[in-house]
């Protein structure tokens, strides 16, 4: 996964490899993908997703639009 190691949101944690879940509301419906690999911020949480993911996870949008 190529994200920079630059906390952007609080500036005092590590950025980790980990995995999250993305919730998708689409008008009345909810769905959920799990075990997405993504970045996380050690002090924050805070969660970054690499562009190919991200593409993957709007392709999915789309196809269920």
């Amino acid at each position: 996964m190529a994200i920079t190691r630059i906390v952007y949101f609080c500036k005092h944690g590590k950025n980790k490899p980990g995995t999250i879940t993305v919730t998708l509301e689409l008008g009345e419906s909810t769905d959920f993908i799990r075990h997405i690999p993504a970045i996380i911020c050690s002090n924050c949480c805070e969660e970054y997703l690499d562009e190919q993911i991200t593409d993957e996870i709007l392709a999915l949008v789309l196809i269920q639009d």
